[in-house]
């Protein structure tokens, strides 16, 4: 662990204790749950922790932290300081600094931090939507320097009256009606939860929570969303286990120090600032972008719309030409062939450029996604190729845009929906304990989907798990053979030469190459674990 590392995770004992003496149940959330199941505790180049909590969880919590906190800690919060510059909490660290851009005129504390996100309930997509255009304003409202509303093309006339209200009525009054509006729909009256943040407001069901379950995160027991796999692949995709790129492997842009407090710092650089006149061109420019909203998105939209268009022409043109039969190489299972041949046309059309991404930059372009249609019966075929080829997440999106542009689905592409939920829901059996079902669900697909990567890992891995030794060791061998350039399988091979057959040295043999040919972090983090508690 780094230094940044091993105080972030002091601060989160901290929370724990608070949580388990007063039954407050929290979740490990974002980055810092891939870190849970990828990594058993940080992600080795990650410097934050992220916990998240239903609204009544936090307001027990916020109660709490109100009348009793330790030394020289802090919880910041619209609740108890307007003044903070964000709609989440921070447990914060006053002896230290982390001053971020939206705290750098001395709004709040600005020391090291646990970010606490909130579960709203709301009940169903028509109060999501109108949750968003209210929290969109609430958070522009809130921190001056990012332009919220903006990417979903809202508020514009609302931001203006909201700001003459504020100079007439003040800042409390205008901030409660929203926080009425937003945060009074009662938990046993709803179905879902929405994320009150000003980056992607997430709608998730309600059961994806639960009451938790139990991860590991740097040998702390840790709380867990009950479909863990399920929150990962609606946030970060089907590739969350697996490493990125090193260019990719990104942290946070801050003031940082773990020696001098962020008062000191401040001190040192605020006086050079016109914090007023700093604070008035934020809100121009906040202004400049309502004005030009419509017109800045349009121009987007043109250059995106233009690419689709291209990327349709080129894919058909290709089609046209390929001396190939396409639907033939589909029902031999030739799945790698066909990846190539898709492979630009599936590059573009589920980039963050023509789809958008669930986050704060890519979420105008999710609420508002571009398709180059190729035809329904062209469009299975790259379909059946993705979830195939472990593209589940990407398909799921693909299909989610081709019914927004263009309607009801063929019979063909429910097919392949239908082997989504199909596969989604025995993920989600095997997260919550139910373990016989996944597998026989997961057996019964691999039938109609004998060349199914997700369905090779996933049985793989169950098998070894559940110690059906007989099924795995034919089945993982049968997996090398279809996949020798992935090592997933060698390390389930090597598992199962260690712990049926006894034979350590070739099941160490079969770590070690596994480790130098695969990329997915959980299967680099089993094998160094049982590396380092070997003698071999």
């Amino acid at each position: 662990m780094t230094e940044t590392q091993k105080h972030l995770l002091k601060l989160f004992k901290e929370i724990i204790d608070i949580c388990h003496e007063n039954d407050i149940v929290y979740y490990m959330a974002g980055g810092t749950l891939i870190g849970v199941m990828r990594h058993g505790g940080f992600i080795p180049w990650d410097d934050d922790l992220d916990i998240m909590m239903t609204r009544d969880e936090w307001d027990k919590f916020v109660n709490i932290c109100r009348d009793s906190l330790p030394e020289d800690r802090v919880l910041e919060c619209q609740e108890l300081n307007r003044d903070f510059p964000n709609t989440f909490g921070r447990y914060t660290d006053t002896s230290t600094c982390a001053i971020h851009v939206n705290e750098v005129l001395g709004d709040g504390h600005a020391g090291y931090v646990i970010d606490i996100l909130v579960l709203d309930p709301i009940p169903d997509a028509e109060a999501h939507r109108q949750y968003t255009e209210d929290f969109m304003l609430y958070s522009d409202l809130i921190n001056p320097t990012v332009n919220y509303s903006l990417r979903f093309n809202v508020n514009k006339e609302r931001y203006i009256r909201a700001m003459e209200r504020i100079r007439q009525e003040g800042r409390e009054a205008v901030l409660q009606e929203l926080e009425k509006r937003m945060f009074s729909y009662r938990e046993d009256e709803c179905d879902y939860y929405v994320l009150r943040w000003g980056g992607v407001t997430f709608l998730f069901e309600k059961d994806m929570y639960g009451r938790s379950r139990w991860g590991e995160f740097e040998g702390l027991k840790c709380r867990i969303p009950d479909k863990t796999s399920d929150y990962l692949v609606q946030h970060f995709g089907d590739d969350w286990e697996f490493i990125p790129p090193h260019d990719e492997q990104a942290s946070h842009d801050a003031i940082f120090s773990l020696d001098v407090d962020y008062e000191t710092i401040q001190d040192d650089y605020l006086p050079l600032i016109d914090v007023d006149s700093v604070r008035e061109k934020w809100n121009k420019r906040k202004l400049f972008y309502f004005d030009h909203m419509s017109d800045r998105i349009e121009r987007s939209a043109e250059l995106v719309r233009a690419q689709a268009e291209m990327c349709r022409m080129e894919t058909e043109q290709k089609c046209r030409e390929t001396d190939l039969d396409l639907r033939s190489l589909m029902k031999e299972g030739k799945f790698d062939e066909l990846q190539t041949f898709f492979n630009r046309y599936i590059r573009i059309q589920t980039s963050r450029m023509m789809v958008g991404r669930e986050d704060f930059p890519g979420i105008q372009r999710f609420v508002n996604p571009m398709y180059a249609d190729i035809g329904d019966e062209t469009l299975y075929i790259v379909l059946m190729t993705m979830i195939n080829r472990n593209l589940i997440a990407k398909a799921n999106r693909l299909l989610d845009v081709r019914v927004l542009r263009k309607g009801t689905l063929t019979e063909e592409l429910e097919s392949v929906r239908s082997f989504i939920n199909d596969y989604r829901e025995l993920v989600s059996d095997y997260d919550l304990g139910r373990e016989e079902d996944a597998i026989r669900k997961a057996e019964t697909l691999i039938e109609e989907y004998p060349e199914n990567f997700s369905l090779a890992m996933f049985l793989s891995r169950a098998y070894i798990e559940q110690r059906l030794f007989d099924k795995a060791e034919p089945f993982i061998t049968e997996s090398i053979r279809k996949y020798p350039q992935e090592g997933y399988f060698l390390k389930y091979l090597g598992d199962y030469y260690n712990y049926c057959r006894d034979e350590k040295e070739k099941a160490f043999e079969l770590y070690h190459k596994a480790a130098d040919s695969t990329k997915n972090g959980i299967v680099l983090f089993e094998i160094g674990n049982i590396l380092k508690d070997s003698d071999v």
